[in-house]
């Protein structure tokens, strides 16, 4: 029986591994595609680095914390309850979520 486990558990750590791998992948392809939009707009805008800082850091602060996270909200239903940030329309009356944003939806 050990064996048997420690087989299963030698299998599940390389599954992980590889999905970890393909995390990391997505990641460098986001933080590269950011930055050529980033390039994009420098060389046909009058957008500056501190723009973008200032902006950062207002998305940043949203949420009441500054924390280099992006995190989503819950929203205030018209019935007075919260719909969680996942939801696509309130739990208890059924109201449509108003998408702030395409990347809420992310």
């Amino acid at each position: 029986m050990g064996r048997h486990l420690s087989e299963e558990v030698v299998h599940r750590v390389h599954k992980t591994n590889h999905e970890l791998d393909g995390v990391d992948d997505r990641i460098d392809r986001l933080a590269l595609l950011c930055e050529t939009m980033w390039e994009l707009l420098i060389e046909n805008t009058d957008i500056t680095e501190e723009d973008l800082s200032r902006k950062f850091h207002e998305i940043d602060e949203r949420d009441g914390r500054r924390n280099f996270r992006r995190q989503r909200v819950a929203q205030e239903c018209e019935c007075g309850a919260k719909i969680p940030p996942a939801r696509l329309a309130c739990q208890y009356c059924g109201a449509p979520a108003v998408s702030r944003s395409l990347f809420d939806a992310v």
